[in-house]
């Protein structure tokens, strides 16, 4: 726990010292191993795993106080016991029988990079650290690459169906949620932090010149989510 706090307060320090565009950072070992890539989004941090994504989420009253609008607190809020309380809650998703070891690479490039010297431990000191505006994840299901897009407004992700992909294999489940429902053909989470609406993913069919958009809706049951195609 003391860790996770620990990365936390890093984390909000980060953000605060950076204005940067949504990216995909690539972990060069910088972080720990089970990190492949970061997104870091107003107050929110999304891990890629093999698995699936570890949402971080800091409070949104301690994010305005302090990150957002810093200047706008007096003296006296921030001396206050409760002005600095650091609220945060993790929420893990979680696809059901992927390929954990799908191979997983960045595009989309940004012509700039990130250094990294935290600690006193030098193996963690990264320079030159890469950042993206895709990740693939490539044969994440058989015959199903998962497509992760960084956009101004957040973190979204696709699925692309190749020849003899059986879409019926896509399912996912989410972990530190206090409930979670299906919104106008959006996922609706709630936290101990707040709110997260999933869009809801696109899916494409793969052919040999091009990709095609299919319809389909959110299907759950007993908490497991999945798709209908139409």
């Amino acid at each position: 726990m003391k860790q996770l706090r620990l990365f936390v307060l890093l984390f909000v320090f980060c953000i605060v010292k950076s204005n940067a565009q949504p990216t995909f950072v690539e972990n060069l070992g910088q972080w720990n191993d089970a990190i492949n890539y970061q997104f870091e989004y107003d107050n929110r941090a999304i891990f890629l795993l093999d698995d699936g994504f570890n949402f971080l989420e800091i409070d949104s009253q301690f994010w305005k106080t302090v990150v957002q609008h810093p200047n706008d607190n007096n003296e006296k809020s921030f001396k206050q016991k409760d002005a600095l309380r650091l609220k945060y809650n993790v929420l893990k998703t979680t696809f059901i029988g992927c390929n954990k070891n799908a191979v997983k690479t960045g595009s989309d490039a940004l012509n700039f990079h990130n250094n990294y010297f935290i600690g006193n431990d030098q193996t963690k000191w990264k320079s030159k650290v890469k950042l993206f505006q895709k990740v693939t994840y490539l044969n994440f299901y058989n015959n199903i690459d998962l497509e992760i897009l960084a956009y101004e407004y957040g973190m979204k992700y696709n699925f692309i169906l190749h020849k003899g992909a059986d879409f019926k294999q896509i399912q996912w489940q989410y972990f530190g949620a206090q409930s979670v429902q299906l919104h106008n053909q959006s996922i609706k989470i709630t936290t101990s932090v707040g709110h997260i609406l999933e869009r809801m993913p696109e899916v494409y069919i793969q052919t040999e010149t091009d990709k095609i958009k299919v319809d389909g809706q959110f299907r759950v049951s007993n908490g497991i989510f999945s798709y209908d195609l139409n």
